[in-house]
């Protein structure tokens, strides 16, 4: 008899604890709408001299920026600014900086006319040196309902036929839905 409750209650600690697995846990759908200098969700901005589409991911902001004109554009890679949520500028690197030069002058890059670059930017300050894994970046932000509707930014001067023409934008970071994923229940044996 005493076996019998033992197994019994056993199985039912087992299937209690299991309980919680079978739940539905939120997943988060983020999305980012561009605010300034033009509001859309396309997150795509336009003028007569270029057209800039950003990506957005957890690490990086990247793009492809389109020379509009019949003169080369040059980007100052150290003039450029990521606004963070919390409303620290920090430093940004591209493509072609090695992690281990992030604190280093980058070179300028020239866009021809008529051409367009695919490049991304990351803050030097969310990357590091792990002792024993290399180098890492951390995310733009942390992704938790915290930072709905908060705004990040990027100051993004050009040089346009030998004029400085200053870019800001800024970016809305949104949820688009919240959706239950089930969670598996854990293998014990």
């Amino acid at each position: 008899m005493m076996k019998k409750c033992s197994f019994v209650f056993g199985l039912i600690i087992l299937c209690v604890s299991c309980a919680g697995y079978l739940q539905e846990e939120p997943k988060l759908d983020w999305t980012f709408s561009l605010e300034k200098p033009a509001a859309t969700e396309a997150l795509t901005y336009a003028d007569d001299s270029v057209e800039i589409k950003f990506i957005i991911t957890p690490k990086q902001i990247g793009f492809d920026i389109q020379n509009k004109t019949d003169s080369e554009i040059k980007i100052d890679w150290d003039e450029i600014f990521y606004r963070s949520p919390a409303g620290r500028s920090l430093r940004v690197i591209h493509r072609e900086t090695q992690y281990a030069d992030k604190d280093s002058l980058q070179v300028p890059t020239v866009i021809p006319p008529n051409e367009k670059i695919s490049d991304f930017i990351i803050p030097s300050e969310l990357i590091f040196h792990l002792t024993y894994g290399g180098w890492t970046t951390a995310p733009l932000f942390d992704f938790n309902t915290y930072y709905r509707d908060k705004t990040f930014g990027l100051y993004f001067p050009l040089v346009i036929n030998g004029n400085k023409k200053e870019y800001s934008f800024e970016f809305k970071i949104g949820l688009s839905q919240i959706k239950p994923e089930k969670k598996k229940p854990p293998n014990i044996f």
